[in-house]
């Protein structure tokens, strides 16, 4: 997977952590299954790597924001914000971590600079989940 396995790097690490009320899902891509397991956090992270932009990006999803198309085999974080309004009537808290890949080669382990960055978001989400723990 090379770099494009940081998503899952950083969800193993973050499940390593053992903190109660924490639950990582390794998943390929985004669908609108995955709806049924964010309707059941306060909040969810959604980790994966981006080709572009700071080794570490982490921002809230704006509900405000258009949803944009729908593919069958893909759902974007936006999408799935909209389906629990409009279906559910909920407001999901989900916030996205893009975490800077480099060496996007079949087959490989994550590049050192992936798994740096990879690290930084761990700490980053680490950092944001301490600082909610109370609420």
């Amino acid at each position: 997977m090379g770099d494009d396995g940081i998503g899952a790097y950083v969800a193993s690490r973050i499940e390593e952590q053992q903190l109660p009320g924490v639950h990582a899902i390794h998943v390929q891509q985004m669908t609108s299954d995955l709806l049924d397991e964010l309707l059941k956090a306060d909040h969810t992270i959604i980790v994966d790597a981006a080709v572009q932009g700071d080794p570490v990006q982490f921002y809230k999803v704006d509900e405000s924001a258009p949803a944009g198309a729908s593919y069958s085999h893909y759902t974007s974080a936006i999408q799935l914000l909209k389906m629990a309004e409009l279906v559910y009537e909920r407001q999901l808290s989900i916030h996205i971590c893009a975490v800077g890949a480099w060496d996007l080669t079949l087959g490989g382990a994550l590049s050192q600079r992936g798994k740096k960055n990879a690290d930084q978001a761990v700490s980053t989400i680490l950092g944001w989940i301490n600082g909610h723990e109370n609420q």
